[in-house]
């Protein structure tokens, strides 16, 4: 379903939410609302998720979710409905399969963020990870292990000098490392990359038996089957790490997906400016900065939809 479709049925998907909730249906309406339902198994799918939101309300006991719901209509009143509605529809349903797949994710792991989140973790050996926003990993460390395993997002890793070599892996291979170094990872669409910011590191992809030796300052992406791009490594990749998105002639499209991770809802770039060119250093945790500095410079028009859910970015014409 075309972007444009998706936010239309999501509109319509709510109005009718806010309709039923706030009186009953005439005769008519409910005939609207039959064929409306009628025209399409996307919109059946939609309304089934608002009758799982109805239910969910139900179980919660009278006194705590029914007092929103039952007063009188009024302007609050509505913008709150069209919220839950959002808030329970605007993934569409490929979207959904993903979060199925990070919530999945999310169980599996031993260290995990949330949107806007990063954490910092000292190892059992002594060794210090620091996890990006929207991103899991599972932890081995023992006397005779030590692995980590990143299955989703971004980590850094300062590892300590230790008998046996840590190991850094994803779904598409694993990273050796042996002396005291700093390491990144980042993992995307089934692609791992690789950042030696210090020391050294051995890369082993799962179907390939030769491995690649990498020296600081190199970076190395890979799929599980093919080397992609061996290439210096970019320090601004790691900026993350201090709280900001430093970009030196970034496409907006990559810097829009390193602030997705810090927001929750969308961000949408108008699709001929995916390629308009951005440098500067930009705080995460201040989107609302970082959207006007973005505004400023590069004549933008940023504007927030579905009551804040879905931010657009468009040229400022």
């Amino acid at each position: 379903m075309a972007a444009t479709s998706q936010q239309q049925l999501l509109e319509e998907t709510a109005e009718w939410f806010v309709r039923v909730q706030e009186r009953p249906l005439s005769a008519r309406e409910q005939q609207a609302f039959h064929h409306w339902q009628a025209r399409s198994p996307a919109h059946r799918a939609a309304w089934q998720r608002v009758e799982n939101l109805l239910a969910r309300l139900d179980s919660v006991p009278a006194g705590l979710a029914m007092p929103a719901l039952d007063r009188p209509v009024d302007e609050e009143r509505r913008a709150l409905l069209t919220r839950m509605a959002i808030l329970v529809l605007a993934v569409p349903v490929s979207g959904a399969v993903v979060w199925q797949l990070s919530e999945q994710n999310f169980l599996r792991s031993d260290l995990y963020t949330g949107k806007g989140e990063r954490k910092t973790q000292q190892l059992a050996d002594g060794s210090t990870l620091w996890l990006n926003a929207s991103s899991a990993a599972t932890l081995n460390i023992s006397d005779t292990t030590r692995a980590v395993h990143l299955l989703e997002g971004e980590l850094t890793v300062q590892v300590m000098r230790a008998s046996q070599p840590l190991l850094l892996s994803t779904a598409e291979g694993f990273c050796k490392v042996y002396e005291n170094a700093l390491i990144a990872i980042r993992l995307a669409n089934k692609v791992t990359c690789v950042d030696v910011l210090e020391g050294q590191a051995y890369v082993q992809l799962a179907a390939r038996a030769t491995p690649v030796d990498l020296q600081s300052g190199q970076s190395l992406r890979f799929s599980a089957t093919d080397i992609l791009e061996q290439s210096p490594v970019n320090p601004a990749h790691s900026s993350w790490r201090f709280g900001m998105l430093v970009a030196d002639s970034m496409r907006l499209a990559d810097v829009v997906a390193g602030l997705q991770g810090y927001r929750r809802g969308r961000i949408d770039v108008q699709p001929e400016l995916a390629d308009l060119l951005i440098s500067g250093s930009f705080p995460l945790d201040d989107l609302n900065k970082t959207f006007q500095m973005l505004a400023d410079t590069y004549q933008l028009r940023i504007s927030e939809h579905w009551l804040g859910y879905r931010v657009m970015i468009a040229a400022d014409v």
